[in-house]
């Protein structure tokens, strides 16, 4: 939808906020082991920078296009975070990352 047509503004605001419930959910399931208030404050965060950025890939979207890699690899990122916290509460972080040793040889 081009930014000239009337609706063009008014099209664009299920987007974001689609991708506005999508960042408070990331925000809220990476900081919910905090505590109620730490989960709240992400979860705002997490709304407003997902949802500025998908205002910005969408005014910037021309007819016909998809949006912007980054704004797509941002939205998938957040919708995993809830899967990637489950995953180090349930292994814990040293399953997550690799651990190197280095031995002298005698």
């Amino acid at each position: 939808m081009a930014a000239d047509k009337p609706g063009a503004v008014a099209g664009r605001k299920g987007p974001v906020l689609a991708a506005g419930v999508i960042g408070g959910l990331a925000g809220a399931a990476l900081a919910g082991h905090r505590g109620a208030r730490a989960a709240s404050v992400s979860a705002a965060a997490g709304a407003a920078g997902l949802a500025a950025a998908e205002a910005v890939a969408r005014a910037r979207q021309r007819p016909g296009e998809i949006p912007p890699l980054w704004q797509r690899i941002a939205t998938s990122a957040a919708l995993v975070a809830p899967k990637a916290e489950h995953a180090f509460s349930l292994f814990g972080l040293p399953f997550l990352v690799l651990h190197y040793t280095m031995h002298r040889k005698g």
